[in-house]
């Protein structure tokens, strides 16, 4: 296989290409990872004429640099500024590293001070009830996030952090223009933030995220996703900007994850790899995978009852249409990608049925 020297540098033959599988064991990361890196724009893997990403010397040499950054502390949008930056500048690696553990050593402060008041008061010979020390642990938990106790200073924070002044005029400028649909994100957020505090509550119970009342939860936020137009939104804001929607869209992200913690994120993650929906899609992918090896063609007619089954799980599980809901599955998992993706990477396979219901659109509109 052999690429235009104009587009980008290239192997100096076809073996030095290697595939995700190949890549990851290479560098010792997990496809999983590759994805994760490539959603957050850190590298651009080249594609094959089918259409399998091929990882090269440029994409390996990148790929050493964003690890010795992760092992230094870095987050992956720090190491993307770090990146963009032509040679990336060591000062500037050590500035961001050393903000990185001034906030660690803060929350590191905070905690001791807790945890030896607590001490004292055992010295004292004072006892410390089971509901006590349950609160001290809630406690540590929340002191991990900065600024979790003031969500209006953190939100204020995420968004000078991530957004600039212009970005955050035009993201205003927008829902002004567009009201029914600022109705509609009140509407849902406020749902939203009733569901997750349902969850929490049931996750604090010992819930399996299998069970019942937990799938009735996953229900109701696919419900309220589709009755507040979230997906075809999020297309629309794409097509406005995409760069300053994915931004904005951050910040929510990383203000919800502040406020629930790595347990709950855990514990939702379960929730909707273990829902119906999710093992019928797990199921059928897995399945898919085997014929688009047999048939790399995506208008070949051996896709037409896979897709008609994917429809049907998404009208079954009020998923909605399948095209958006693979369109905000794939904008999403860069923030969510734990979410939405199960133990199995099924990203090439959505992104070759993605191809074929586009191919099919097309033709319909001949």
């Amino acid at each position: 296989m052999t690429r235009s020297a104009s587009t980008r540098p290239s192997p100096a033959s076809a073996e030095e290409w290697l595939s995700a599988a190949e890549c990851a064991a290479r560098t010792g990361l997990t496809v999983r990872a590759l994805r994760v890196y490539e959603r957050q724009k850190l590298i651009k893997p080249p594609r094959s004429p089918n259409g399998w990403r091929r990882y090269g010397p440029v994409e390996l040499a990148r790929l050493n640099t964003i690890v010795i950054l992760k092992a230094l502390g870095l987050t992956l949008s720090q190491i993307r500024a770090v990146l963009a930056e032509n040679p990336p500048s060591l000062l500037r690696i050590l500035d961001v590293h050393a903000q990185s553990w001034q906030a660690k050593r803060d929350m590191a402060e905070r905690a001791l001070t807790l945890v030896e008041a607590a001490r004292e008061r055992l010295r004292a010979q004072e006892t410390l009830s089971l509901e006590e020390l349950c609160e001290l642990i809630k406690r540590l938990e929340a002191n991990r996030s900065i600024d979790m106790h003031d969500a209006a200073a953190l939100t204020r924070k995420l968004i000078n952090e991530m957004v600039t002044p212009e970005e955050e005029r035009a993201w205003t400028n927008w829902w002004a223009e567009h009201p029914e649909d600022k109705h509609q994100l009140d509407a849902f957020i406020r749902d939203q933030q009733e569901l997750t505090q349902e969850a929490r509550q049931l996750l604090e119970a010992g819930a399996d995220p299998a069970s019942p009342p937990v799938q009735a939860l996953v229900k109701r936020h696919n419900e309220i996703l589709l009755r507040y137009n979230v997906r075809e939104r999020n297309r629309r804001l794409i097509a406005w900007n995409p760069a300053t929607t994915q931004k904005w869209i951050g910040v929510g992200v990383r203000l919800a994850e502040a406020r629930n913690g790595e347990r709950y994120s855990d514990f939702w993650a379960a929730a909707l790899r273990r829902s119906r929906w999710g093992q019928a899609f797990r199921e059928l992918l897995l399945e898919l995978r085997e014929t688009i090896r047999a048939h790399p063609d995506p208008s070949s007619s051996a896709f037409d009852q896979p897709i008609r089954q994917l429809r049907e799980i998404c009208a079954n599980h009020a998923l909605g249409d399948l095209l958006l809901l693979i369109e905000f599955r794939r904008f999403m998992s860069a923030f969510y990608g734990r979410y939405l993706q199960p133990e199995e990477n099924f990203q090439e396979e959505w992104d070759f049925i993605e191809r074929a219901l586009r191919g099919r659109e097309g033709a319909q509109k001949l």
